[in-house]
């Protein structure tokens, strides 16, 4: 009984806290000072279930520690949000929304995004310091297609490597912690 009231008591403990201290996030939310759940971003406080971030206070990695990476494809340019994950499975959702198909190929490397080795117009893919760790062929113009993968700690550039789509400037960094 003594064990039931005094994880009673640090629960109210912790709830009251978390209100006076700015109140909470929901689902997708952001709480500054506060606590935010599901996916959440919280600041000063505590961001818990769903892989949220957390400045100056907690991160919870969720049940599964999985992540969702939101990606956009146009002409010629790939956007993340978020830019950086913690490690574990990576959901890429990836909307092409130009109006030319694309690929969507993640690479891992120290090299910068912008320096990576070509030949005939295109990333090679298989050069030293260059390890490419899954891909989607083809995002057709429109489309929108998701690819889960598991990435390890480090540096990771996503691009396109259709020819010439790369030079022109479809690649974007994403770090993974």
């Amino acid at each position: 009984m003594r064990t039931s009231r005094a994880t009673g008591t640090l629960l109210a403990t912790v709830l009251v806290v978390a209100t006076a201290c700015g109140g909470g996030g929901t689902t997708g939310g952001t709480a500054t000072g506060g606590t935010a759940a599901t996916g959440g971003t919280a600041t000063g406080g505590t961001a818990a279930t769903g892989g949220g971030t957390a400045t100056g206070g907690t991160a919870g990695t969720g049940a599964t520690g999985a992540s969702s990476v939101a990606a956009d494809e146009t002409e010629y340019a790939i956007t993340l949000d978020p830019g950086d994950v913690p490690a574990g499975t990576v959901t890429f959702d990836v909307t092409n929304s130009g109006a030319r198909s694309h690929q969507f190929v993640v690479i891992r490397t120290d090299l910068g995004a912008g320096d990576l080795p070509t030949s005939d117009g295109v990333v090679d893919t298989t050069a030293d310091g260059v390890e490419k760790v899954d891909e989607i062929d083809q995002v057709a113009a429109g489309e929108t297609t998701s690819l889960s993968t598991e990435l390890a700690g480090g540096a990771y550039v996503v691009i396109c490597n259709l020819p010439g789509h790369y030079a022109q400037g479809m690649y974007q960094g994403l770090t993974v912690e």
